[in-house]
């Protein structure tokens, strides 16, 4: 999945890569490049703060460009996303982080919600630590995509608790990018048109349509 992406980026870098609209209208679009570089920066100040290979980082917010920069982080800095259901109570969102914390030979390094993200993202540009333009940032994201291993836990997902105590489940970047390419295998108009994430990036729909633009 990496390295489709990395190969979007260099071959259309100026295309567009996603737009997002506010609920007020406002329009916010982003190339591959500028997706590419958020998404470099925000993985390398994180690795930097602890959030390395096989840690998780616990997310909680709803649709924003912040939490599209994150799954791509995720990818080039080996992470695991803990994807939260932003409509829970806080206490039900702590219960979460408890269970995370208590699973066995698995670190939570971080918990982030859309303005942690902003601030990295701020951070980086003020001091262009971990802009790809950099040399040492070219070597990096080649480092990071070539030690890229779509094997790895990319998101872990907790069930609705219907039936019981909602479960953890883990997805692999091969579950998710698997399932990518059969869907777009059954459509007529692969590789055409626009994908609508509608539906919130918390629940397994709505993260799917990241990797299925991809």
């Amino acid at each position: 999945m990496l390295q489709e992406f990395e190969r979007l980026a260099e071959q259309n870098p100026q295309s567009l890569s996603f737009r997002f609209v506010e609920d007020d209208g406002s329009v916010f679009e982003y190339s591959y490049e500028e997706t590419r570089a958020q998404a470099a920066a925000l993985a390398f100040l994180l690795q930097k703060e602890g959030s390395r290979r096989g840690a998780l980082v616990s997310v909680d917010m709803a649709n924003c460009p912040a939490f599209v920069f994150l799954v791509l982080a995720a990818a080039y800095g080996g992470f695991t996303l803990v994807a939260l259901n932003h409509r829970l109570t806080e206490e039900e969102k702590a219960e979460r982080i408890t269970e995370l914390k208590a699973l066995p030979e698995l670190r939570l390094a971080k918990h982030l919600n859309e303005k942690n993200i902003n601030d990295l993202l701020a951070q980086a540009k003020r001091s262009q630590a971990a802009t790809v333009q950099a040399s040492e940032g070219f070597h990096w994201l080649e480092r990071q995509t070539v030690s890229f291993n779509s094997g790895t836990p990319a998101l872990m997902l907790f069930t609705s608790g219907t039936t019981g105590r909602p479960k953890i489940v883990p997805l692999s970047w091969a579950n998710l990018c698997g399932s990518a390419k059969a869907f777009g295998a059954s459509l007529e108009t692969a590789q055409q048109g626009i994908w609508q994430a509608a539906l919130p990036m918390y629940h397994i729909g709505g993260f799917q349509i990241v990797i299925r633009s991809l």
